[in-house]
């Protein structure tokens, strides 16, 4: 398990919702999840779907271009 996972990769559709579809089960209770370029459109679209996680992850903060979540359970 992981403590922190940051996704920073390829910007395009499929790619940042896979990433974080293929990292976050490997994310220990408490670990932290950041995610680079989040301004950028197709990663507020994978963000943006966290209404569906709202019960794993929450807000940990939000600046400029990194968002960061922590994992609740």
């Amino acid at each position: 398990m992981f403590d922190m996972v940051t996704i920073d990769g390829e910007h395009n559709d499929p790619y940042p919702q896979k990433d974080f579809e293929n990292a976050h089960p490997h994310l220990r209770v408490g670990g932290i999840l950041v995610f680079d370029d989040s301004g950028r459109k197709n990663i507020q679209a994978v963000t943006a779907t966290f209404h569906n996680y709202k019960e794993l992850f929450t807000l940990f903060d939000g600046r400029d271009a990194t968002t960061v979540y922590e994992k609740l359970r």
